[in-house]
């Protein structure tokens, strides 16, 4: 039962990223799944490291604001 519990929470996240727009899902799947660093990623995307943290912050915030309607 835990483990069900689990892989319905693991599918509520991944659509909640999945619906993200594409500018802060880059970010959020760079970051959290291809486990990049910021310095990585601004190679990748060619936007500054800071501008990089903010989006991740408002991505997250944006995520916890889906999963906690549902």
């Amino acid at each position: 039962e835990i483990s069900t519990e689990l892989a319905e929470e693991h599918r509520k996240a991944l659509e909640a990223i999945d619906g993200l727009p594409e500018i802060y899902k880059e970010t959020v799947v760079l970051r959290i799944f291809e486990d990049m660093s910021y310095a990585e990623i601004s190679v990748i995307t060619g936007d500054p490291i800071g501008r990089l943290r903010v989006r991740m912050c408002e991505a997250l915030k944006r995520l916890r604001k889906i999963l906690e309607s549902e």
